[in-house]
């Protein structure tokens, strides 16, 4: 991991400056969390990270060398290098250089104007037959992190799991009994929230939750199975489970990737759960047409909604097959999966 040795930075950098017939690239590879230990490196939700355990700081503080003890790491306490040591010397004296301990920055730039909507009137405008694509929207991001510290880590939070993989995006009012929670994922976000709307209207009390990670979720379920494997006699409870134990109601996930994934959290949901995916070969059409073809369109998820809940006492299968045959969904076409 070059990117975290000083020594091959300074050399790169130092090669690089001294190159003056052409241009120099330097390839940096890190490790994020670097230094924090098996249960943080590599992981995504280091960015969200603000507790380490007592057994973290102290093996953190062993990796590092920070002469003191265990229990003194344990408390996270500050160590203060001798006032004659090689770092206080050195950080003493640049704070010397910059004229004090507190950064003072200049910024004069020209202020830029907003360009107008005209600009963007032929993507905006579309085809004229078809729905602007989601895809084509044009978006201005203002990213630093460093600039923009504490927003930046909300950014970092929110972008990277939500809420550890799972939340609640819309809810129903307070005493109304949920009938059918509806689990969506990226694109087929819409389609779920167009299910809802429509299963409202037949009448079904309908939750929608977003799905961020079903990764995050599946390996914090398995994190906790296996701490209560070998820490018998401590109560270790998944994510998923705390979020879900007062739901009630059927279950129906729609994601545009294989239906292996959201299956794979299966064991942890408290009701029947139904998964809708795009299993099978890919083919060149329109959305509305693929939608169908996977059977991930919001009409299927009705429809799965429907089927479900009369599997479990809810409904009623004609309600289904009603449903089916006003929204024209083709029952008897082979499964995606299948072709």
């Amino acid at each position: 991991m070059g990117g975290h040795d000083h020594k091959k930075l300074y050399a790169a950098f130092s090669a690089a400056a001294q190159e003056t017939e052409k241009p120099s690239v330097i390839l940096v590879k890190t490790l994020k969390g670097d230094g924090l230990g098996p249960s943080s490196e590599e992981r995504n939700t280091v960015h969200q990270k603000k507790l380490l355990s007592a057994q973290e700081r102290i093996d953190l503080g062993h990796r590092l060398g920070i002469p003191l003890d265990d229990k003194a790491l344990e408390r996270a306490s500050l160590y203060r290098p001798d006032n004659n040591s090689d770092e206080l010397r050195y950080l003493l004296k640049r704070w010397a250089d910059l004229g004090g301990p507190i950064p003072q920055r200049t910024v004069s730039c020209k202020q830029l104007e907003t360009p107008s909507m005209e600009l963007f009137k032929d993507m905006l405008a579309g085809s004229g037959k078809r729905e602007l694509s989601t895809t084509m929207i044009p978006l201005c991001i203002y990213y630093s992190m460093f600039g923009f510290q504490r927003a930046g880590d909300m950014v970092w939070a929110c972008g990277d799991m939500l809420c550890k993989g799972m939340y609640l995006y819309r809810s129903l009012p307070v005493g109304q009994q949920v009938q059918i929670n509806l689990l969506g994922s990226g694109a087929l976000m819409m389609e779920v929230i167009r299910a809802a709307e429509i299963l409202e209207t037949l009448g079904f009390a309908t939750q929608v939750w977003s799905v961020t990670s079903y990764n995050e979720l599946l390996r914090d379920a398995l994190s906790c199975e296996r701490s209560a494997l070998v820490s018998l006699h401590k109560k270790h409870v998944p994510y998923l489970v705390k979020l879900l134990e007062n739901e009630s109601g059927i279950f129906v996930a729609v994601s545009d990737y294989m239906k292996v994934l959201p299956q794979s959290i299966h064991k942890w949901i408290p009701g029947r759960l139904s998964v809708l995916g795009t299993d099978g070969y890919g083919l060149s059409e329109s959305r509305v047409a693929l939608r169908n073809y996977f059977e991930a369109s919001a009409e299927w998820v009705v429809y799965t909604a429907l089927v479900s809940l009369a599997r479990e006492g809810m409904a009623t299968l004609k309600q289904a097959s009603s449903y089916a045959r006003d929204a024209k969904l083709d029952l008897k076409n082979a499964s995606a999966a299948e072709v």
